[in-house]
């Protein structure tokens, strides 16, 4: 179920139903993740837009994301999407590979319907077709990220919620280079402590200084 917005009674702004103008701003691989109902593991990415023009009450725009599985077969919700989305279906060599990447920063209209569950309400992607000939989507507000699981960034990987660095799987080779940079950054953080630390002894020194020269006779 592609998703992010939940009612659940509380606080939390749900993001309204109805045609909008959206921005594509994410594509996170999210790599293997295994199915326990169907007991099958497919490689799954996300993909999140924001909708420039929809804004919450704190005035950042509403965002919905979509997991996908990594696949164009002709059944897939990933290649249904996006050929509703390019307004064209994909030809059989285009079908052999498609750079998901090249979403960032593309725009369409996408219809969000509320469907509950649970007694939740959740916000989620009916349609996604294209903008209108002539018409423009506003400026992108959020910044934007690809996240490339064969391309590992430690650096982007950390930016990520908890629940989200939980769901994705990582190689013995990634975790290794996202240790690494915990590690430099543990050397950094120690560093600039020590330097601190003189600096207010200096400083201390510095005033110890002033006060016995304020002492001395004239």
């Amino acid at each position: 179920m592609g998703l992010i917005a939940k009612n659940t009674g509380g606080d939390f702004e749900l993001m309204p139903e109805g045609m909008a103008v959206a921005r594509c701003f994410k594509v996170i691989d999210i790599g293997t993740q295994y199915n326990e109902a169907f007991n099958l593991s497919h490689h799954k990415i996300l993909i999140s837009w924001e909708f420039p023009e929809e804004k919450m009450k704190d005035n950042r725009p509403f965002a919905i994301t979509k997991s996908y599985t990594l696949s164009l077969h002709k059944k897939a919700s990933l290649r249904h999407d996006l050929e509703s989305w390019r307004g064209k279906k994909f030809t059989e060599e285009e079908a052999t590979g498609f750079d998901i990447s090249k979403l960032i920063g593309a725009t369409c209209f996408i219809n969000v319907v509320h469907n509950k569950q649970d007694n939740s309400t959740y916000a989620n992607i009916a349609a996604i077709t294209p903008l209108s000939k002539g018409m423009v989507c506003p400026p992108a507000i959020n910044p934007t990220v690809i996240f490339d699981i064969d391309n590992f960034s430690a650096e982007i990987f950390e930016t990520f919620s908890d629940k989200l660095k939980e769901k994705i799987t990582l190689t013995e080779k990634e975790i290794s280079l996202l240790n690494n940079l915990k590690r430099e950054y543990a050397i950094l953080e120690t560093e600039l402590k020590n330097i601190l630390q003189k600096k207010e002894y200096n400083l201390k020194k510095l005033t110890e200084i002033k006060n016995k020269i304020k002492q001395l006779p004239e």
